[in-house]
């Protein structure tokens, strides 16, 4: 049976200028990212104890801060697929090829009355 790994960041939060009216967007709104990464081979970081065998969560942190900090969105699924092909570059780029990436984004606090849990898209790959 094939070892398997899974780095995972919960409720990273960013402000970003996002929405369907101009008015939405004029204030910065609260998301959160969930972002799991899941390496289908044991990461040589178990057992080097080396930063440079792993993927940095700091890094993927900083990427996607870098990709939405002056962009406006309409949509959450724009915004989701944004982070998700800057962080599925760096993973190719750091040689985690074969690794998958799943990103869910949730408005905590869309203008909807009756919405009191956000609303979410994943995106998976």
């Amino acid at each position: 049976m094939d070892n398997s790994c899974t780095l995972s960041i919960s409720d990273f939060r960013l402000w970003v200028h996002l929405g369907i009216t101009d008015q939405e967007k004029f204030h910065p709104q609260c998301v959160s990212f969930k972002i799991s990464i899941t390496f289908s081979k044991d990461l040589k970081a178990i057992s080097s104890d080396n930063l440079k065998d792993a993927f940095c969560y700091a890094t993927a942190t900083e990427l996607i801060k870098k990709c939405v900090h002056e962009k406006r969105y309409n949509l959450i699924e724009h915004l989701t697929g944004d982070a998700y092909k800057v962080l599925r570059t760096s993973l190719d780029e750091s040689g985690f090829v074969s690794s998958s990436l799943s990103i869910t984004l949730t408005k905590l606090s869309p203008p909807m009355p009756d919405i009191h849990g956000g609303v979410s898209f994943t995106y998976n790959g």
